[in-house]
């Protein structure tokens, strides 16, 4: 997001914020926004640990399902790709808003604005649905696993991993609380069912469900490569997901942020500082 691109989001402060100090003081008020359910609101912190905080109070106030959208609080250009736990629950979060399962509130960094992810129309597009009875063979299952970003284990531990033993795929889809098993029978898929890390055991039976990208951008099958550096023409063909290729990430496919995935009428709370706060990290980005 540019500075152009936040000037709606700058600007707009319906909210009559009272000048309340302490954070439970400010939870007990946003607590009693939030029950009221007018409206959906999305709190903008300035650090992890504040949002934890809000976080605690509520739950102690009795306000559910709050859920923080985590972020990378580092630069861009200091990206990690040990961020799995956050770009899991980003995942999760952004499949159960797209479902139409809001939070009560929602908590984000300010620097959440300038983290870019799909587009919700890439999304569901490289979304791989599978259902039973399809008839489609494991390894070609496996080529759109990994064009979307899976990597192959021998046993799946963690989102973003799968393995085939015969006619039995395992999948941990990123935003899943558990990984999934296909079972084929000839070239159909027979069965397909959750299981525990403790046990085979199944957990829930599906009957279809779709498996999202493995990480925020995806690498399209049908790029031109000739476009890009020779450097990346390695990466993007055997679509190795890099950081590099996260920062050409727009070169690929539409990009946007977690403001897209919110209803046109959410209500965003944060005061005068976050808002310069924010601004100057923008203009460090885009200098």
């Amino acid at each position: 997001m540019t500075l152009i691109q936040l000037q709606p989001y700058l600007k707009a402060n319906p909210l009559d914020v009272p000048a309340l100090l302490q954070i439970g003081s400010r939870s007990l008020w946003l607590s009693s926004l939030c029950q009221q359910k007018t409206h959906f609101f999305c709190l903008v912190v300035e650090t992890p640990q504040e949002a934890h905080d809000y976080e605690l109070y509520f739950q102690a106030m009795g306000l559910k399902n709050v859920v923080y959208f985590p972020t990378a609080v580092l630069s861009p250009y200091e990206w990690l790709e040990t961020d799995l736990d956050n770009l899991n629950q980003r995942h999760h979060l952004r499949q159960q808003i797209l479902s139409g399962d809001l939070p009560s509130c929602l908590i984000v960094h300010y620097k959440a604005f300038a983290h870019l992810l799909m587009d919700s129309a890439t999304w569901f597009k490289y979304s791989l649905p599978v259902t039973t009875s399809e008839e489609i063979t494991p390894h070609k299952l496996i080529q759109h696993l990994v064009q979307l970003g899976y990597q192959p284990v021998d046993t799946v531990s963690q989102p973003g991993e799968f393995t085939r033993r015969g006619g039995l795929l395992d999948v941990y889809p990123v935003g899943f609380k558990d990984p999934i098993r296909m079972e084929w029978f000839g070239d159909e898929i027979e069965r397909i069912y959750s299981f525990g890390f403790s046990s085979d055991f199944s957990i829930q039976n599906y009957s279809k469900l779709s498996i999202p990208p493995a990480y925020e951008w995806v690498i399209p099958a049908e790029l031109w490569l000739s476009q890009f550096p020779k450097e990346l023409h390695t990466a993007l063909s055997q679509f190795h997901y890099t950081s590099e290729i996260q920062a050409i990430a727009s070169q690929l496919h539409p990009m946007t942020n977690f403001v897209e995935l919110l209803p046109v009428s959410t209500r965003f709370i944060w005061d005068e500082r976050l808002k310069a706060k924010l601004k100057d990290y923008l203009h460090q980005l885009e200098t």
